[in-house]
């Protein structure tokens, strides 16, 4: 199964299922697939979405921020006077596209102070 897969979508392996009416092949295998929800993230499409919690003081002056990534923790600044509410966008750290590996979608960070 390619990185990208997304939940309910169904995937067909020729010539792995059952006896098909002729002895010399066999029917295809259908796969559906069941995605469970994540923790920290929430997609919709390629693109994730999560929340982070930040204190007053950081959210006020701006500061670097600690946010998790599909390839691991991130530190990031936030900007000075950023407002309860506020979303970040971070460009291609989100899921793969399932039919191009070289695309992806964004991380999408909501501030909560």
């Amino acid at each position: 199964i390619k990185p990208g897969v997304e939940h309910q979508q169904k995937l067909r392996i020729k010539g792995k299922g059952g006896k098909g009416s002729r002895i010399d092949l066999n029917g295809d295998l259908l796969i559906k697939i069941s995605i469970a929800p994540h923790a920290i993230f929430e997609r919709k499409g390629q693109d994730l979405y999560q929340e982070v919690k930040v204190d007053l003081f950081t959210a006020i002056l701006g500061g670097k921020i600690e946010i998790k990534t599909l390839k691991g923790n991130m530190s990031i600044n936030l900007p000075a006077e950023s407002e309860n509410g506020k979303t970040l966008r971070l460009k291609d750290l989100g899921m793969p596209n399932y039919n191009n590996s070289n695309e992806f979608g964004n991380l999408y960070v909501k501030i909560n102070v």
